[in-house]
């Protein structure tokens, strides 16, 4: 079983996965996330992390 603090890499991922999935993120979220972020904490919790800290905060009337 696996959660959100297993490492991308050791799950069996490569560079080329992380590159296609940062983009999706990207697109979807409208947020560029860089590589560098993605390899210092290559984890979900890590991802939710540099979202959080990257997308604008919103309000109650956005």
């Amino acid at each position: 079983m696996t959660d959100v603090h297993d490492d991308f890499f050791h799950l069996g991922g490569h560079s080329v996965q992380a590159l296609r999935m940062l983009a999706r993120l990207a697109a979807d979220h409208d947020v560029e996330l860089s590589i560098q972020a993605f390899f210092a904490d290559p984890t979900v919790a890590g991802l939710a992390t540099e979202l959080a800290r990257k997308r604008p905060r919103r309000t109650a009337w956005r």
